[in-house]
């Protein structure tokens, strides 16, 4: 070996020296994570499962649907009417007049509106489905049973489990997250209302020390632009259903519609209507029409979900007297259902 080969020999053992021997840095930023590049750390837990991912979610408690449901309760299971069919787990229908009701009787729940939402689904079958309030999953496994990837936000921990066990009998855990949380313009902690004979009814409420602090489930809320921390994709439709909570859950969207195409927005319409005169209503009249002005100014189109008929975005305070209706958006086509 030459002398200048050996020197820079030397030369290169002494660099790897000092960086193996120097003290280690914690990361400056979330993009100093090791050898994990950024479009792989933020992968749901379905694409991670051999990848040590060190920067975790924040708020987000993703659930692993891998594991054993914990402090499972007794509670049956049916085969839905629609079709595709799948497995749903209810409560009894004195518990749940309505969605476990429907369920029990007739193996639908809201026909018109299912319809229309797989029309939606069947457009863009690319498109992942973002279900806020998914309850005991209806929406969720129809989706996944049209082989969709799907996000299911839940807070109350019963529908959770029934979502869970629904998601294992339907062999469908690869394409559902699970969220415990709830949806709102900020993060915090919350409580959740008892319903005993609607379990859809369940309303989130701001906690007050000495009425809920104690006595009342708790559960953190996130933000939608947090979801973007688990999105491995680029267009997804958008199912919200949270008694009144709606524009307190789409305030803080901006970043999220960026950056994913959303063609539908499915949403609840009545409870935010209903109760916009109340003094602690979540989303009084300037919130729904601050709501509706935003969604307008993104090229958002409200209609009517069962009709398809078009609705004026500037009485959406004074006139929609309805319950369920899709803000669509003008690069996408109109929906309605078959009467």
């Amino acid at each position: 070996m030459h002398w200048y080969e050996r020197g820079i020999t030397m030369t290169m053992v002494c660099i790897l020296c000092e960086i193996l021997l120097s003290p280690q840095q914690p990361p400056n930023n979330d993009d100093d994570i090791l050898l994990l590049p950024r479009k792989h750390r933020r992968l749901p837990q379905r694409k991670l499962s051999n990848i040590l991912d060190l920067k975790k979610p924040k708020h987000l408690r993703l659930l692993n649907l891998q594991q054993p449901i914990q402090n499972m309760t007794k509670f049956d299971c049916v085969h839905t009417k629609t079709k595709p069919p799948f497995p749903i787990c209810v409560y009894e229908a004195s518990k749940d007049k309505y969605i476990s009701g429907a369920l029990l009787s007739g193996g639908i729940w809201e026909p018109y509106i299912t319809e229309v939402f797989q029309r939606a689904l069947s457009k863009y079958p690319e498109s992942t489905l973002i279900d806020i309030g998914a309850n005991i999953g209806y929406y969720s496994l129809l989706a996944v049973h049209m082989h969709r990837s799907v996000i299911a936000i839940e807070p109350q921990w019963d529908n959770i489990q029934r979502l869970h066990k629904g998601a294992q009998l339907s062999g469908s855990l690869d394409r559902i997250e699970l969220l415990h949380n709830a949806l709102s313009n900020t993060h915090e902690n919350v409580s959740l209302t008892d319903n005993l004979d609607n379990q859809g009814g369940i309303q989130v409420k701001p906690i007050q020390m000495g009425i809920h602090a104690r006595d009342k489930t708790q559960v953190e809320t996130i933000i939608m632009d947090d979801l973007l921390q688990i999105a491995d994709f680029t267009q997804a439709i958008i199912k919200i259903d949270i008694e009144g909570y709606e524009c307190k859950a789409m305030a803080e969207a901006k970043k999220f519609l960026d950056k994913i195409y959303v063609p539908y927005i499915f949403m609840e319409w009545k409870q935010m209507f209903t109760a916009r005169n109340e003094q602690d209503s979540p989303c009084p009249m300037v919130a729904m029409e601050t709501l509706a002005k935003y969604l307008t100014s993104r090229g958002y189109v409200p209609h009517e979900a069962r009709t398809g008929f078009l609705l004026n975005p500037q009485l959406a305070s004074s006139a929609w007297r309805i319950g369920d209706l899709y803000w669509r958006h003008k690069s996408a086509s109109r929906l309605q259902a078959d009467f």
